[in-house]
């Protein structure tokens, strides 16, 4: 399928490492003050489920615990990443291309400098050891050749074409922006530095309706599994259910084709989850749950 068409999305689940924990914490805690807000309440996270129960390690079980110290209530969090595997590799290995051209000219540049590479998707394959290596080189001659006649403050804007010598290592279509720093603006300590700043990135695309095919069954199995997660914590007597769904930019994912979704699963596919929340874009929002929306009364002045 063409990602251009499809939101290509692949559910995983956050890796339980210290520094992806202070990361879903504070995701978490987004969309908990947003929760807090709406219906009211003072929840605040405590710890991972398996820290707070301990009898729940090696058991099927759910991320966080958080407690509402006013009422004594209590309500368990599920964590999972909306991302498309291959957008989220090559934008790894992108970024290591990006350090090697900086330290490969870094004695051949006068001047401070950022190259914006915007290529047509998240399709493109880095590819190994030689391939990496005429990339980095083609683009650090681009570079060069280049920011020796810009101004300061100058931009040179170069699309690929067929043909084109970087298109021997870019796609065509893909679009270079050279921008030529004013040192008179820099920092002091940064004005006497010669570096390069190499930012690599791609346009979005993403359904505006519903998810369709493999997406929807993807989906599907996804809410399933948290419903079966946070189904232990009701059976625990933990009263609220909560699942935060964290999209970074790598899915695609519209947030109105997540919303329309949400609203068109069967009622009992996600019958232990009260509500779903969706972080990641500017604003928190609530896609839905059995527990119903909060209602105006409610929420807190």
């Amino acid at each position: 399928m063409e990602a251009s068409n499809v939101l290509g999305i692949c559910m995983l689940s956050y890796w339980h490492t210290e520094m992806t924990d202070v990361w879903s914490h504070g995701l978490v805690q987004q969309a908990i003050d947003m929760h807090n807000s709406a219906y009211g309440k003072n929840f605040s996270v405590q710890g991972r489920a398996d820290k707070v129960y301990p009898d729940l390690r090696d058991r099927l079980n759910w991320d966080w615990v958080c407690n509402d110290q006013a009422s004594e209530l209590r309500a368990a969090v599920e964590v999972k990443r909306l991302t498309r595997q291959l957008a989220e590799q090559t934008h790894s290995e992108l970024h290591k291309i990006g350090q090697g051209i900086s330290e490969g000219i870094r004695d051949r540049l006068r001047g401070s400098c950022s190259l914006s590479v915007d290529l047509p998707g998240p399709e493109f394959k880095v590819g190994g050891s030689a391939q990496r290596n005429r990339l980095i080189e083609h683009l650090a001659g681009f570079v060069v050749e280049n920011a020796k006649e810009l101004p300061d403050e100058g931009t040179k804007t170069v699309r690929l074409e067929a043909g084109d010598r970087l298109s021997e290592v870019l796609p065509a279509g893909t679009w270079l922006e050279l921008y030529k720093h004013d040192p008179a603006k820099l920092k002091l300590a940064a004005r006497q530095l010669n570096y390069l700043r190499v930012c690599f990135g791609w346009g979005t695309f993403g359904a505006t309706e519903i998810l369709t095919g493999d997406e929807l069954a993807e989906f599907r199995k996804l809410i399933k599994k948290v419903s079966r997660q946070l189904g232990v914590a009701r059976q625990m007597g933990i009263q609220e259910t909560v699942l935060v769904l964290v999209e970074i930019g790598f899915s695609a994912a519209d947030p109105r084709a997540i919303e329309s979704t949400v609203r068109s699963l069967v009622r009992e596919e996600y019958d232990n989850i009260d509500h779903i929340y969706l972080v990641g874009y500017p604003a928190v929002r609530r896609l839905g749950g059995i527990a119903g929306p909060p209602q105006p009364e409610s929420a807190s002045p």
